[in-house]
């Protein structure tokens, strides 16, 4: 199924696997790992200006930073979701971010703002942008920093749940 799912875009095969993996390749290789325990709910940062990925992973080339070294010992993702989300997030790496940057420095600039929020508080980049996020271990504490994002930087906030259980039986498709 994954794919036949890969022929629809490289990160379709990730929902037939969820709520948590790791995808590599072009994203449709997908292995699924344990959903955080500890680390509860995402802050989702939405600049407002889109990142074109063929762009970005053409950077990443002129960039040279591709490493297979990164690929022979994957993580104990085991270990990982056990983690809270101060331990996570240092952990969380995005090889993108780096020549996301170098094509939108304001990208850069806003990840620096939005750190400088709370006091070692770490934000990454999704896949190849636009989209920031950091993690929390509980909904009040993301709710106020997504608050404060959007007071203090002026920029749009979401708050989510990280890896929810999906009940597929309550779950319909229409035709």
């Amino acid at each position: 199924m994954s794919e036949f799912a890969a022929q629809f875009g490289s990160d379709v095969p990730f929902f037939f696997h969820g709520p948590s993996s790791i995808c590599t390749g072009r994203g449709e290789i997908v292995r699924p790992t344990p959903p955080p325990a500890r680390a509860k709910y995402a802050v989702l940062v939405l600049p407002g200006f889109e990142m074109p990925t063929p762009k970005v992973y053409a950077a990443f080339d002129e960039l040279k930073l591709r490493s297979d070294e990164d690929l022979n010992a994957p993580p104990d993702f085991k270990a990982w979701a056990e983690l809270k989300s101060e331990d996570l997030l240092p952990r969380l790496v995005n090889d993108l971010e780096s020549p996301a940057f170098k094509l939108q420095p304001a990208l850069a600039e806003l990840k620096a703002k939005l750190e400088q929020l709370e006091k070692n508080r770490i934000v990454r980049m999704s896949g190849s942008g636009s989209t920031l996020f950091t993690l929390f271990d509980d909904e009040a504490t993301a709710s106020h920093f997504a608050r404060r994002a959007k007071t203090e930087v002026g920029i749009g906030t979401q708050v989510v749940r990280l890896a929810p259980a999906v009940n597929m039986s309550t779950v319909s498709a229409e035709v």
